[in-house]
């Protein structure tokens, strides 16, 4: 989101964001080629959906991996390491859920799982979704409820 110009991006093709406000499409931003892309805000990687902010990217972007997030995120101050880019912050799951607990329905639990990163299986034809913790990573189930998009 552009504060100043009043601009958002969306998943959505008609260039709208779900309050109605005029958005940029994901899928018309400017294609470009990397590595790693790691989109640093709350539920970009919701894994309830099949397609979010995070799937967007990794199917209109030339990157062989997307990292984002499964819960609400916080920024904490850094003590004693080194500034990772972020201004002495870094980030990690809120303390409070509120917000993602908020769309819960009555009957489910869903589990966070903080930082996940979605790339391609080797045939470039299913998404594969895992943990991104250092160390194993744990392949999650994407999406974890059918018919959801």
């Amino acid at each position: 989101m552009n504060e100043a110009t009043n601009s958002f991006l969306t998943i959505f093709d008609n260039e709208k964001v779900l309050s109605g406000n005029e958005g940029i499409s994901i899928n018309d931003l400017k294609r470009l080629e990397m590595k790693n892309l790691n989109i640093m805000s709350c539920n970009t990687g919701h894994l309830n959906h099949k397609d979010n902010v995070t799937t967007k990217f990794l199917k209109t972007q030339n990157a062989m991996e997307v990292y984002s997030w499964y819960g609400s995120v916080v920024y904490n101050k850094m003590f004693g390491f080194r500034d990772i880019g972020f201004g002495g912050y870094v980030p990690g799951l809120a303390g409070s859920q509120r917000y993602f607990e908020a769309w819960e329905k009555p009957y489910e639990k869903r589990k966070l799982f903080g930082r996940i990163v979605y790339t391609w299986n080797k045939d470039k034809t299913d998404i594969v979704v895992s943990t991104a913790y250092v160390g194993d990573r744990i392949q999650l189930k994407y999406p974890m409820c059918d018919g959801i998009d």
